[in-house]
């Protein structure tokens, strides 16, 4: 739901492309493409919740707003 890491990107700074090949002996690479994903699915697990509760801090109503994001989606069947 979303543009794949584009909020990361105005919140962290990232090494430059280069660099991050060069790091990485990559050098023979033009280019680095960024794959992420979210399974919702940790809602529904005990590690999974945890881990999403230290993201929100300690806060369980943010994961009863996402929660309710799901249920209330119109995919949700």
């Amino acid at each position: 739901t979303g543009g794949v890491g584009f909020d990361r990107y105005t919140i962290y700074k990232f090494m430059q492309k280069d660099e991050f090949l060069n790091r990485y002996n990559k050098k023979q690479y033009k280019k680095v493409i960024g794959y992420a994903g979210w399974a919702f699915g940790k809602l529904d697990h005990p590690r999974g919740r945890s881990e999403l509760l230290i993201w929100a801090k300690g806060d369980k109503s943010k994961l009863v707003w996402i929660e309710e994001q799901i249920t209330t989606s119109a995919d949700y069947s």
